[in-house]
């Protein structure tokens, strides 16, 4: 359960509502949002990082991991006044 403090008023949010909430503004957005133009990218990467050990992997774990990368690249965005650009980087 989260407490959300809004225009003074603390109001109650299920994790569960927080979450659909999350997944539908972002599938929402997911056209029009220039942070998401190298996704496809930053996919792969991931799925490179983690096949190593996939077989000694969960669920869990995978789904966690793409998450927690979701939230760090936000908050590199956010912290760092990062400008996108169209071209991929040379490998």
């Amino acid at each position: 359960m989260f407490s959300v403090k809004t225009n003074g008023e603390n109001i109650k949010v299920s994790l569960e509502h927080v979450f659909n909430t999350i997944l539908k503004e972002s599938l929402s957005n997911f056209d029009n949002n220039k942070n998401l133009n190298h996704l496809d990218d930053f996919i792969d990467y991931l799925n490179k990082t983690t096949s190593k050990n996939l077989l000694d992997t969960t669920h869990s774990q995978l789904y966690s991991v793409y998450f927690l990368a979701g939230y760090y690249y936000r908050l590199f965005l956010e912290k760092n006044n990062v400008s996108i650009t169209n071209n991929k980087d040379k490998k």
